[in-house]
């Protein structure tokens, strides 16, 4: 009996863990305007589109850049970027997290489409 408990456990996990991935990769966050950004939103997750501009690639996997748009713009940080190249004036759509580095609002990339 409680090697079939085991067994039963196992699989929904694994079961839970696949449908966890399928969900997670159709959540759409909303567009947010790089002007409506502020110190409330420190935390929350955000998609904005705009300009690649000052592109820095740091070795292998960091790249930071600034996204402008014509409302205002703000520095994004892409870690394990080696997966892409961003190259200056790329239109991009960025997914991450605002966090606040050197007392100015970033984003920390979690997704990028160009």
């Amino acid at each position: 009996m409680a090697d079939l408990l085991t067994k039963l456990s196992i699989i929904s996990s694994i079961i839970g863990i696949i449908l966890l991935i399928i969900i997670s990769d159709k959540i759409i966050i909303p567009k947010s305007s790089l002007g409506s950004i502020n110190n409330s939103d420190i935390g929350k997750s955000v998609t904005i589109e705009g300009t690649a501009t000052d592109v820095k690639h740091k070795g292998d996997s960091i790249t930071a850049l600034e996204l402008e748009n014509k409302d205002k713009k703000i520095s994004v940080i892409a870690f394990n970027s080696k997966e892409f190249y961003i190259k200056e004036g790329e239109y991009l759509e960025i997914s991450g997290k605002i966090s606040v580095y050197n007392n100015n609002l970033q984003i920390i990339a979690e997704k990028i489409r160009k």
